[in-house]
């Protein structure tokens, strides 16, 4: 984007905004649901393909808030599903493998995905990034039909 460093930090600030005003709205529901796991997963995906073909700051201002807002709607989902769905006396082992899952993959992933930006520029890792997490929802799509025995849609209730 080539823009300066008063703009890396107004896009910093709009990603935290987006972020936010997501976890204002999954505050307020009663239920989280594997959907709205994939469904965080497939927005954060095309948001990160988005933000790494904009043109100009601008364009990825737009991008950059939904960038935010669907990261924090995943990882809220993530956790609250781990917290709810779980027996009450694994609770505190399964955040604390969850926590540890993500230390992981931020230790073995941040030096690839530096050496993706070096290699492919600093829009690749977001690319990458994009990539994945729709090839995420995709797999949870599968696996959640398959383990329904073939039936269409995502979860069964419409209401949470």
């Amino acid at each position: 984007l080539h823009g300066t460093e008063i703009e890396f930090t107004a896009l910093y600030a709009i990603s935290s905004s987006g972020a936010l005003f997501a976890a204002l709205l999954v505050a307020q529901r009663k239920f989280v649901k594997l959907r709205h796991v994939i469904g965080a997963s497939l927005a954060l995906g095309v948001a990160m393909l988005a933000l790494a073909a904009t043109p100009n700051v601008f364009a990825a201002a737009v991008a950059v808030f939904f960038v935010g807002g669907a990261s924090i709607v995943h990882m809220t989902a993530t956790t609250s599903i781990a917290q709810v769905d779980t027996r009450r006396d694994m609770v505190g082992r399964v955040l604390a493998l969850q926590t540890a899952l993500i230390g992981i993959a931020a230790l073995l992933g941040g030096p690839l995905v530096g050496r993706l930006a070096d290699v492919g520029g600093g829009r690749a890792p977001l690319a990458f990034g994009g990539v994945v997490c729709l090839l995420a929802a995709a797999a949870a799509l599968v696996l959640q039909r398959a383990r329904r025995g073939g039936q269409a849609g995502l979860d069964p209730d419409p209401g949470a």
